[in-house]
């Protein structure tokens, strides 16, 4: 019988400790514009992520592909013009790849 008056008086305890922290945090309810800013700034983080992605690809890819290039042509020539290349089409593979990203996201 005792041991069973202990777990009540610690039960009580703990839900009174339980009642002060909810108490204590208060009203824990975000409002509307909270959430729209914490969504646009999701949306701009991942724009951001989404860019830095992009250009570290590109760059990647350039410079495997000149260095492929160099080795077996041997050539500074023709991984200038892959570079010229590449540099004219890295806007078009940006605006191709940020327009699939904006339909895909509502």
């Amino acid at each position: 019988m005792d041991h069973h008056n202990k777990e009540n008086d610690l039960v009580k305890m703990l839900k009174s400790d339980w009642e002060s922290l909810d108490t204590i945090a208060g009203n824990p309810e975000i409002g509307q514009q909270e959430i729209q800013e914490q969504l646009v700034l999701s949306k701009l983080h991942r724009k951001k992520a989404f860019r830095k992605e992009l250009l570290l690809f590109i760059l990647t890819a350039i410079f495997i592909l000149g260095l492929f290039v160099t080795t077996i042509l041997k050539s500074v020539q023709t991984i200038m013009y892959i570079q010229v290349c590449a540099g004219l089409m890295g806007p078009v593979i940006y605006v191709f790849l940020s327009k699939r990203e904006g339909k895909v996201s509502p």
